[in-house]
């Protein structure tokens, strides 16, 4: 009949049956059949015992599968690999443990999962809701042949695509981009229906505050909406600037330039447009000019023109005609006071200036006229200044009769602090960038780009004061 146990004589041992399985040293053969299970256990004596199968070759154990009865894991043990006693475990919850790298399709993963296939092969991940793991990383590395035209990465829900990069690293995003740092890309980045988000700070709205039309949003992190906008029309674009708005270089260790626009309440004291500049980097800011919401313009240093005006309605006829005068012009620092006065019954008057007139200047020059309305022809009627202007801020004139009206005039050249700090120079020779240009090119039947403020020769004052700017600060200049 069947053998129920069998030792061979050429080696091995059967049960249930006398015949082997290739080489196999123990075969077991269950006396079940269809769906029932047949197999072998390896048992313990209690719960708390660990139950194991081993490996050996020439007599050396290699490795086990063991089952710890106390905690519930399943686990495969290699204890000759150093540092690493248990690649896999599975516990009683059937969570799965690899401690080390995991290949699919290779034996030699260059990564903690590492899957590779055929050109046309796909990786699909269907996952729950899952905590992140912590830092790391996915890469994803094909050849061209092996990409082709397949996306580099892709993540769907139903089968409808949420986010794509494809093999030339431009990226696809079916809703919003929210991202803590920077967003950057040099390559195409589409919102195809939202909106990008940059830790609330950077929004692309494609409703646009204005035209309606796609806008880029920079908005602060609190209640008051600092930022600006950049906003796209059929034949412009548009800037749009939230409350305080500042431009500045940023070039490190070189002088800075700084533009201001705040538009916050001016019963602040603050200009819609401030100006300011700073010796360095990190030097002290200077406001050098400011406009404020009225259109009054305020600087620090000197405001040049070929002419000064001014520009009002015609006061004889304000609706249809503008009147403009031209600005006196001087090679000095020069200020003009004028008056009439009426001499006393002995022909005496003294003029009283304000209390500043000899602190601000200096050098004055008189000028009187006498005023004979009744044309008397009096061939001996004059005017003379008897005591000129001193520290009493007064100058005393006599006319050849008593009460006489007298027109007056005074010039006199500033001698305060900043006129001394900054002589007046009228004739200034031009900088090596300026020779050969023009403030005024067609006045003198020149082209506009040989003009001083043409672009050719901004660029040009640019390249040298680029060149003097990369010098270290505190070096010769």
């Amino acid at each position: 009949g069947d053998n129920q146990f069998l030792i061979r004589s050429g080696g091995g041992v059967m049960i249930n049956t006398n015949t082997p399985v290739g080489s196999a040293s123990l075969v077991v053969r269950g006396t079940q059949s269809g769906n029932s299970y047949s197999g072998m256990y390896a048992d313990t004596i209690d719960d708390n015992g660990i139950a194991f199968l081993g490996y050996a070759t020439a007599g050396n154990y290699r490795a086990w599968t063991q089952y710890n009865g106390v905690n519930g894991d399943w686990s495969l043990v290699t204890p000759f690999v150093a540092g690493n006693t248990v690649p896999m475990k599975c516990d009683i919850a059937g969570n799965m443990l690899f401690t080390n790298r995991v290949g699919i399709g290779t034996l030699l993963p260059g990564a903690r999962l590492d899957v590779r296939g055929a050109a046309t092969g796909t990786v699909n991940i269907f996952t729950g809701d899952l905590n992140p793991p912590g830092l790391g990383g996915i890469i994803t590395n094909f050849s061209t042949a092996g990409i082709g035209s397949n996306p580099l990465l892709r993540c769907a829900v139903d089968n409808t695509d949420r986010f794509t990069v494809d093999g030339f690293g431009d990226a696809y995003i079916s809703r919003d981009l929210q991202t803590g740092g920077f967003v950057s890309a040099t390559g195409t980045l589409q919102s195809v229906s939202g909106n990008v988000l940059a830790g609330s700070k950077v929004t692309l709205d494609q409703s646009g505050s204005n035209t309606g039309m796609s806008e880029v949003r920079l908005r602060g992190i609190f209640s008051d909406p600092l930022g600006l906008s950049i906003e796209q029309s059929n034949s412009y674009s548009i800037i749009n600037l939230d409350n305080n708005f500042r431009m500045e270089g940023r070039t490190v260790g070189a002088r800075g330039g700084i533009l201001r626009i705040d538009g916050r309440d001016y019963s602040f004291g603050l200009p819609l447009f401030q100006f300011w500049h700073k010796a360095t980097q990190s030097g002290t800011e200077n406001q050098v000019m400011s406009i404020d919401h009225n259109g009054n313009v305020a600087a620090a240093g000197s405001l040049s023109a070929p002419a000064k005006f001014f520009v009002i309605d015609n006061p004889s006829d304000p609706a249809n005609s503008t009147l403009r005068h031209a600005c006196i012009e001087s090679d000095e620092y020069k200020n003009i006071y004028d008056g009439v006065v009426t001499t006393d019954g002995t022909g005496y008057a003294t003029i009283t200036l304000p209390s500043w007139m000899t602190d601000l200047n200096e050098n004055f020059r008189y000028q009187l006229t006498v005023i004979d309305e009744s044309d008397s022809g009096d061939p001996f009627m004059w005017a003379r200044v008897v005591r000129k202007l001193d520290s009493s801020n007064t100058f005393t004139v006599r006319t050849s009769g008593g009460g006489m009206e007298v027109s007056w005039q005074v010039t006199g050249t500033r001698k305060d602090a900043w006129a001394k700090a900054n002589a007046f120079t009228p004739v200034t020779e031009k900088p090596a960038t300026g020779k050969g240009r023009y403030l005024s090119p067609e006045a003198f039947n020149q082209p506009a780009n040989m003009g001083t403020f043409s672009r050719e020769a901004i660029e040009a004052r640019a390249a040298t004061a680029k060149g003097v700017e990369r010098q270290p600060e505190g070096s010769s200049r």
